[in-house]
């Protein structure tokens, strides 16, 4: 178990680390929440070591926080770097943790395009109501008349 104190020095140590070693402090931040800082840990990562699949898809974690933010689209060029630098085992588990979110995403955005679809559905059928009123006191004056 760690304590405040252990947490921030391992955070904000002055030692110059290696991937991993910046790898591991970005997913300390991350589990604190602080994605700004995890992710500045991970570029650091990815500048130390290019090559390192965690570094890239760390930075996807921190834009998706921690897969929550169904929004974000510049995720999606860190997800491909991860990809193309990740060996094949390494892919497949980046892929299983992903294409959850991936899904999940996909569902609000056809349930939110639904709801739109179902709103303008709504409008017109207002607009017609409203048009058809309109017409019949159209008439009705005019027949007074």
């Amino acid at each position: 178990n760690y304590d405040n104190r252990t947490v921030i020095k391992n955070i904000y140590g002055e030692e110059k680390l290696d991937a991993d070693g910046y790898i591991e402090k970005a997913e300390t931040f991350l589990r604190l929440n602080d994605y700004d800082n995890a992710e500045k840990q991970f570029k650091l990562a990815i500048e130390a070591e290019p090559s390192n699949w965690k570094g890239w898809f760390g930075i996807v974690e921190c834009c998706t926080k921690n897969f929550t933010n169904l929004n974000d689209k510049r995720h999606k060029t860190y997800l491909e770097r991860a990809r193309k630098v990740a060996d094949k085992e390494s892919l497949s588990k980046m892929n299983s943790i992903y294409n959850s979110y991936a899904n999940i995403v996909h569902k609000a955005v056809h349930k939110a395009k639904l709801k739109r679809e179902s709103c303008i559905k709504f409008i017109v059928a207002v607009a017609v109501i409203f048009a058809t009123f309109a017409f019949m006191l159209i008439s009705i004056v005019i027949w007074a008349s």
